[in-house]
């Protein structure tokens, strides 16, 4: 679809086809965790006034590049969603994933390049803030996360983004997450023992 102002943004159904496209070798639990992070962003937006359908799609397509199981995956979604003409949500996806995180070394002169051009935007913070927001409740609750990432930022900063969505938003930020079912995606596509353990936090009442 497209945009005003964002250009072409991929649609829920493309989104869906993205995600569910991940080669056998790199299937996993971060296509959870990337759904998430895209519907709660999307939630989230309504209350902030920023545009749903840009947020669920930033969100929800970070972790894009997973599905090739590439090392370098942050740049892979850069490249997977610009080779789409999804221009918007690729420079998103890279300004959520690098706010608070250090620049690795392949591509560092790329990354910092682009991030001198490209301003924070109110999607790019609200993701960035979103998925460390699971990753940390992901690990409070399991020990681990859907992404098997080390959670590595600053947790005084994440505290204080904490209260200031707490406030703009007026409840708990955790009513925002949506509560998954197994007969839908993307549970649909793992088997009970893929994902047993994790059922009381995808499937709460």
């Amino acid at each position: 679809m497209y945009k005003k102002d964002f250009g072409n943004i991929p649609n829920k159904d493309k989104i869906i086809d993205y995600l569910s496209s991940a080669n056998e070798d790199f299937f996993g639990r971060w296509i959870i965790h990337a759904y998430l992070l895209g519907f709660s962003s999307k939630n989230m937006a309504k209350k902030l006034g920023l545009d749903e359908d840009v947020a669920f799609a930033a969100g929800a397509l970070v972790y894009l590049g997973k599905t090739q199981g590439s090392e370098d995956f942050i740049y892979r979604t850069y490249e997977l969603l610009r080779e789409d003409s999804y221009f918007y949500i690729g420079n998103t996806a890279l300004l959520a994933y690098f706010k608070d995180r250090e620049l690795p070394a392949p591509r560092r002169d790329f990354l910092e390049s682009f991030l001198l051009k490209h301003d924070p935007s109110p999607y790019s913070n609200l993701v960035a803030f979103v998925d460390k927001l699971l990753l940390v409740l992901e690990e409070r609750k399991y020990g681990k996360n859907f992404l098997d990432q080390r959670i590595d930022f600053d947790e005084d900063k994440f505290e204080r983004n904490y209260r200031a969505y707490q406030e703009a938003l007026g409840e708990d930020l955790t009513s925002y997450i949506p509560k998954l079912k197994k007969s839908k995606f993307p549970l649909k596509l793992f088997s009970k023992d893929s994902w047993e353990g994790f059922d009381s936090y995808l499937q709460r009442k």
